[in-house]
């Protein structure tokens, strides 16, 4: 038999060697772990691709999700269904209020309400002292944003207003459902944004409107105990600020590069940003009704000439605020600053006037 005849019948076994020894390597392997069954499987690690979230290493206050029906039940809890809702004259009860490691670096106020004959409750980091003045920031996108903007994290996109205002307010920082303190968890990781937001518009909610009827509720909370009140937001923050301000009532209002009447025609937002079927927040016949019964509320907004598309028109011609002029009464101040930021200098300003 020639070299070539040799080598073509290597060529034609090749394959089969390869096939036989994969076997026997799988063998030896299975050999090994001869009792291994999926009961013996950490259940987690069945639906482990539901938890890919950065779960924060602070106390939580739920326990972790050990079984599908677990996410559905603390979906449900959140749930407020926009059928029942009168948006033009919401229906809410504040209850109680209950102090909650009170004396950690991140310290959590619950307040607890009821509407549409449902009890639900909201939470924040920050605590009562002797001020008379206090803040409400709602936070932007982002994963666990509540705990980073209270510990004044300086990488933060949102850093600075919590710096500049807490000698002159208590500072509270809501908490979102799902994030930081409220983490959806398997003990590893957070439930996946994907498990919720869509569950709630399918079933007649919104979580945007669930966690932001918890933001009117707290702030509703805080014009009780305190003389003077503010909302803020950067950001998706910003947006929901402004519907939150809109029923709270709130003296001041901080809105930075979160809103634009430039939506009413086109807005580029995927589903973790602010998603309510009919929205009120750009009904401007619904606007101007809401906005009769608030003449209080001052609104400061502002955009960075840095940003892009409607953020960025809005420093050239301050489009959304002619708008708004036009709807309210209320004194409404606009300004222009670098990026996506607050302008915590100019806030400050703006609060002292």
């Amino acid at each position: 038999m020639n070299k070539l005849k040799k080598k073509n019948i290597l060529i034609y076994f090749l394959p089969l060697i390869i096939f036989l020894s994969s076997i026997l390597f799988f063998r030896d392997i299975l050999n090994e772990n001869e009792n291994l069954n999926l009961e013996k499987i950490d259940p987690n690690f069945l639906y482990s691709y539901k938890f890919i979230d950065e779960l924060v290493q602070y106390p939580l206050h739920f326990k972790n999700i050990t079984k599908d029906e677990d996410i559905q039940i603390l979906n449900n809890n959140i749930l407020v269904k926009l059928s029942n809702i009168d948006f033009l004259n919401l229906d809410f009860k504040i209850l109680n209020n209950e102090k909650i490691l009170a004396n950690t670096d991140l310290p959590i106020l619950k307040v607890d309400f009821l509407i549409d004959n449902k009890k639900h409750s909201s939470f924040a980091y920050g605590k009562r002292t002797n001020k008379k003045k206090a803040i409400l920031i709602i936070p932007g996108s982002g994963f666990n944003q509540s705990s980073k903007i209270y510990l004044e994290e300086k990488l933060n996109y949102q850093y600075g207003l919590k710096t500049k205002l807490k000698d002159n307010y208590d500072v509270y920082v809501f908490i979102k459902p799902n994030e930081d303190y409220l983490a959806f968890h398997n003990k590893k990781n957070k439930l996946s944004s994907h498990m919720i937001h869509n569950w709630h518009i399918n079933n007649g909610g919104s979580y945007s409107f669930s966690y932001i009827m918890q933001s009117i509720a707290f702030s509703e909370y805080l014009k009780k105990e305190y003389t003077t009140t503010v909302v803020a937001g950067l950001s998706q923050g910003g947006e929901a600020a402004f519907l939150n301000s809109i029923y709270s009532k709130p003296d001041y209002t901080i809105i930075s590069s979160g809103f634009s009447f430039r939506h009413l025609q086109n807005v580029a937002a995927d589903l973790e940003q602010i998603l309510i079927p009919n929205n009120v927040l750009y009904n401007l016949k619904n606007l101007k009704n809401l906005m009769k019964e608030n003449n209080k509320t001052k609104f400061f907004f502002s955009w960075g000439k840095n940003e892009t598309d409607s953020y960025y028109l809005e420093t050239q011609d301050f489009y959304t605020c002619n708008i708004f002029k036009n709807i309210v009464e209320n004194e409404v101040k606009c300004y222009s600053g670098s990026g996506h930021e607050y302008l915590p200098n100019k806030v400050q300003k703006f609060l002292n006037e």
